[in-house]
Parts: structure tokens; sequence; C-alpha cells
């Protein structure tokens, strides 16, 4: 009787183990899946955004330099027509310049040419000129990563950027990018009104901090928020990094 029970107890206890085993093995299968799905989602998002960048310098800037050439070469000494043909090119030339900024937005060439310390200060120069805040930015002994993860931290860095200047209404912005214990290290800090715990969670729901969570998990990272009401807000982002060579995991 006790060999029967103590058969029936080995059984029941394999079977459980084959259950728990199953399980772990589907969750993991899904949680791959589900990083394929996302990874494959940013990766259509990026090269649509780089068939944008395309058109728009391709198409759309040499038929405006057709346009201003035509309109310049109008023959023409009737002082209003002359002073509406200075206008008009001047137009142009801002459309030109606009298109400019929104295909370099769309794929950062200097991201791509010099790296991520050079795109980012390239971006953070140029968001200054645009818009009433001062970045601080510093740059510290970055490893050499991947093209594709320098493009994720860059399109991270460009949110915080665009969510800041949209909701935090700051004057100043700090922006730290650093190596620690095999891990790159971002900072960043403002200075601007911040919100309580509540107002946190409502703004996870929101987009751009769900297209910072999609990012930070395709480098395999980790992030923390910590702000308050008046107290500004402040990003904290740890991404591993293997040695050698330095490229993200």
């Amino acid at each position: 009787m006790r060999i029967t029970y103590i058969v029936a107890f080995a059984m029941l206890g394999a079977i459980f183990i084959f259950f728990f085993i199953s399980v772990l093995r589907y969750q993991r299968k899904y949680i791959h899946l589900q990083k394929d799905l996302i990874k494959a989602e940013v990766d259509t998002l990026e090269k649509e955004r780089q068939r944008i960048a395309g058109d728009l310098h391709d198409s759309l800037g040499p038929m405006l330099s057709a346009v201003k050439l035509q309109i310049n070469s109008l023959d023409t000494e009737l002082p209003d027509d002359i002073t509406l043909i200075e206008k008009a090119s001047g137009h142009i030339d801002n459309i030109m310049s606009n298109i400019r900024s929104i295909a370099n937005s769309l794929t950062p060439k200097l991201l791509v040419r010099k790296g991520l310390e050079y795109g980012i200060q390239d971006l953070c120069l140029y968001t200054q000129s645009v818009f009433p805040i001062v970045i601080k930015y510093q740059a510290t002994q970055v490893p050499r990563i991947s093209g594709e993860a320098e493009l994720n931290i860059y399109r991270i860095i460009q949110e915080i950027i665009h969510n800041t200047i949209k909701h935090a209404h700051c004057k100043e912005l700090i922006i730290k990018l650093y190596s620690e214990k095999q891990k790159l290290v971002l900072l960043t800090a403002d200075d601007g009104k911040g919100f309580e715990k509540d107002e946190l969670k409502d703004a996870g729901s929101g987009l751009g901090l769900r297209n910072i969570e999609t990012r930070t998990e395709i480098l395999k990272g980790t992030y923390e928020i910590i702000s308050k009401a008046g107290g500004g807000t402040k990003f904290i982002f740890e991404f591993p990094v293997s040695t050698p060579p330095g490229n993200i995991l």
C-alpha cells in the first residue's frame, strides 16, 4: 500500500514538474515572440522614416529649387512685381530649410556619419536654435555600440526632448551619457513643473513613453522616472554593454 502511495506521489510530482517546465517554455517563447514583434515594428517605422526623408530630399527639394529658379528668372521692372518675386523666393527658401530639418529629424545624417555623441550634440544645438530652452549635454567615455543601438538611444533622447518642451515648461534640460560597470548610462533632468505619482501612471499610457519603453526593451535596458510636482523630472537609463568588443547586447 505504501509503495502505491509513493508511486502515485512520484507520478504527480513528475506531472507537476513537466507542467511547470512547459509553462516556463511557453512564457519564454511568448516573450521572445513579443520582442521580435516589437523589433519588427520599430524596424518598419525606421524604414518608413528613411523612405519619407528620401522623398523629401530627392523629390521636393529639386522641385522647389526649379520653381525658385523660374521665379527669379521672370523679367520685370515693376517694383511691386520685384517685391512679390523676392517674397516668393524667400518663402521657398524657408520651405526648403524646413524640409531639410524634417528630413534630418527623420534620418539624422550626423548620427550615421559620426556616431551617437555627435548626433546628440547636433540634435541639442538644433533644438536650442528653435525653442527657448537651454540644453546642457555631456558625453564621457561612451563605448562603441552598434548603429541600431545608437539610433534607438538617439530616438529615446529625441522623444524626451520633445516631451520636455511640450509638457515640462522648463528652462533647462541636462543630458548625460557615460559608461559605468559595463553599462551605458543615460541621464536626463529638467527643471520643469514635474508631476506626482498618480500623474506618472497616466503619463505611462502616453504614446511617447510607450515609444521610450519599446526602444529600451529592444536594447535589453532598464529605466526609471523620478519626478515630483515643482521639482522637475529625471530619467535614468541603463543599457548593458558587452566587452569585448563593446557592443550593446
